[in-house]
């Protein structure tokens, strides 16, 4: 089962938000391409690229000429979603 953390809820209604003032299509996409993420990551979590806390996870897919990071824990009984981030945008370390 995926869960998101608020910050990552706020990661997703920010992004689809700015999509949609580009383009619905844009929007749509986007919606598309995390519901396929959500997908791969509960089938297959630990086969994404563990981060170098040791405990986080990141996914990532492109959406025309931007990436869209996802950040995730694997938990005994759910797999949390810390952040989505877009490809440019400042991270932490």
């Amino acid at each position: 089962m995926i869960v998101y953390a608020p910050d990552a809820d706020a990661d997703v209604d920010r992004l689809h938000i700015r999509l949609l003032e580009l383009s619905e299509g844009a929007a749509n996409s986007f919606e598309t391409l995390m519901a396929r993420a959500e997908r791969r990551i509960d089938a297959r979590p630990r086969a994404y690229r563990l981060l170098n806390d040791g405990k986080t996870r990141r996914y990532s897919f492109r959406m025309n000429r931007t990436s869209y990071l996802i950040d995730f824990r694997v938990e005994p009984t759910q797999i949390v979603v810390l952040r989505v981030w877009h490809g440019r945008q400042a991270r932490p370390s």
